[in-house]
């Protein structure tokens, strides 16, 4: 995938002048070729990279913005990588004479070499002279990743977009992908004042990631690019983070362009949930109350912490936290149509000591409509924490619990109370989140594991302060977004 970007930037700037090599040489020009031995003909040349210069981008120390001029129309890329040899390519195919090259997913504190090159419309290449960068330290007190497990057999490609917390669950959230080898590789700093650790962010088919959920007061929604700009700027937090309008745990974008959210509402003597679908320009176009739906939510909080839509069928879904249940709701008549959990509406088929879901966590509808969850347990439920996968009937109105991977292993124990989160990867492993800053909580990880209960890929989140913990609310595996060479 390549992502071009018209970013301005501040930075040191250095202009150069190109060499040219055709790749489909000429009779006359190969002749030429071998009469001067080795190397392209300087006298040949019709074209060349003229007024190079290179920018960096303070929103973003991982990333470079290049640019060049040709005098006729040709592509963009540029190969780069650590050392001499390049080992990624990012660009465009479109032929222009002001090119504009986006260089992201470098590593801090590294030195890279950058080759900027042109194509024309015959085939014919222009390579500048590589330019050397070195990259400085991330700006922000950056949790150690120390990955324990990797099996490139087994792993899914890509990188892991995750948020992150240092030493407290109140504190300024960073968003970072981290490549195979745990390292940042992207990072978006979104903001100086403290939050919640339910920053929600999501990739985005433009490039851009969408990030919003419990941010700070004052904080906007907002999309951000590769080069760490704020690309949109969406609905703005009230001046308190546990108050009446504050959006919470997740701000996702739907097919139709709008997006999904949670919010407070005061219900006497407590803050309830609604669901509300905005558009891009804040107008709330469908909104769902827990109140009038769920007995007793006007005096006991429900603590929803995930809501998805499934708009061809009408459908959407809400995670209670506190009524331990999954709840599906008509769209078109706000209705829930069925609760599932111990105390709802199916019939659990599988014997199992905890067939059901305790306190949980991010549900994920598949594509066979089976529901994975991250199935906390704790709080006077089950003491193990797990991933969960069941399978419903809704005209027999039953259930089985299909797949789990539980955390009481012996040689894997992981527990968290609040924090947790489960993906199903397009290898048909899993990706799970289990990053808490909690004391009694295990220390966080994220790791993928396979159907067979084999882990594929580990990385322990770490504080890089004594006696301090770091944590990840959840994660997502996103393809790697420069293309590997």
């Amino acid at each position: 995938m390549m992502f071009p970007s018209a970013v301005s930037g501040s930075g040191f700037s250095t202009r150069q002048r190109g060499s040219y090599c055709t790749r489909t040489l000429t009779a006359t020009v190969l002749a030429s070729v071998l009469s001067l031995g080795s190397g392209c003909p300087t006298d040949t040349l019709p074209w060349e990279i003229e007024d190079l210069e290179v920018a960096d981008h303070p929103a973003n120390l991982l990333s470079r913005t290049l640019r060049w001029t040709t005098a006729q129309p040709a592509s963009s890329h540029v190969e780069f990588g650590e050392g001499e040899s390049p080992a990624y390519r990012v660009g465009s195919d479109d032929a222009v004479t002001q090119h504009e090259v986006l260089v992201f997913g470098l590593h801090a504190e590294s030195s890279y070499t950058l080759h900027p090159v042109s194509v024309d419309e015959d085939g014919r290449e222009v390579r500048a002279e590589p330019l050397e960068v070195q990259t400085d330290p991330l700006p922000f007190e950056n949790p150690v990743f120390q990955v324990t497990t990797l099996d490139p057999d087994l792993a899914q490609p890509g990188w892991t977009m995750t948020n992150v917390m240092v030493d407290s669950i109140l504190s300024p959230p960073v968003i970072v992908m981290l490549d195979l080898e745990g390292r940042v590789v992207w990072y978006h700093e979104v903001g100086e004042e403290p939050a919640f650790a339910d920053v929600d962010s999501t990739l985005l088919e433009d490039g851009t990631v969408l990030i919003g959920g419990g941010l700070a007061p004052g904080q906007s929604a907002m999309r951000v690019d590769m080069a760490g700009e704020r690309v949109w700027l969406g609905p703005v937090q009230p001046d308190e983070m546990l108050a009446p309008g504050a959006l919470h745990h997740v701000y996702r974008q739907l097919d139709n362009g709008n997006h999904l959210t949670l919010a407070f509402e005061a219900q006497h003597t407590v803050l309830e949930d609604v669901i509300l679908e905005l558009t891009p320009e804040g107008e709330v176009v469908w909104e769902w109350h827990a109140a009038d739906h769920i007995p007793d939510a006007t005096i006991e909080h429900i603590h929803g912490n995930m809501v998805l839509a499934d708009l061809d069928r009408g459908a959407v879904y809400l995670n209670a936290l506190l009524t331990r249940s999954l709840y599906k709701i008509d769209r078109d008549n706000g209705e829930i149509l069925w609760r599932f959990g111990e105390d709802g509406d199916f019939t659990m088929l599988t014997e199992h000591e905890w067939p059901w879901i305790g306190f949980a966590h991010a549900p994920e509808i598949q594509p066979d409509g089976n529901i994975l969850l991250y199935d906390n347990g704790g709080q006077g439920a089950h003491d193990v924490s797990r991933v969960v996968e069941y399978t419903l009937d809704e005209d027999a109105m039953t259930a089985e619990l299909v797949w789990e991977y539980p955390g009481d292993l012996a040689e894997d124990h992981w527990f968290t109370q609040f924090w947790g989160d489960a993906d199903r990867l397009d290898n048909g492993n899993t990706l799970v989140t289990s990053g808490s800053v909690v004391p009694f909580d295990t220390l966080s990880r994220i790791f993928e594991v396979t159907a067979a209960g084999d882990k594929a890929w580990q990385v322990e989140v770490l504080s890089p302060n004594d006696g301090g913990r770091a944590g990840c609310y959840s994660s997502e595996r996103i393809p790697v977004l420069v293309e590997e060479l």
